[in-house]
């Protein structure tokens, strides 16, 4: 029983090809990673500004004093 194991090999040829495609794939990980990561802090600082906004409006909303709850 041999062990014959086959290693896949890439022409010479195409070796630079093969380089780039696997470099702009990464790089394209890299662009997509960055992106979720500055649209979570959008989303985080659009939440900031949303609770700031609702606690300016809600001092400015007329509040009835009157009923049961008032105690």
């Amino acid at each position: 029983m041999q062990n014959d194991k086959r290693h896949a090999t890439i022409d010479e040829t195409k070796r630079a090809t093969e380089y780039l495609a696997n470099e702009r794939t990464f790089l394209a990980w890299i662009r997509t990673s960055v992106a979720v990561v500055s649209l979570g802090f959008v989303l985080a600082r659009f939440s900031v500004w949303l609770r700031e906004l609702a606690i300016q409006r809600a001092s400015q909303l007329p509040v009835h004093r009157a009923g049961i709850s008032l105690p």
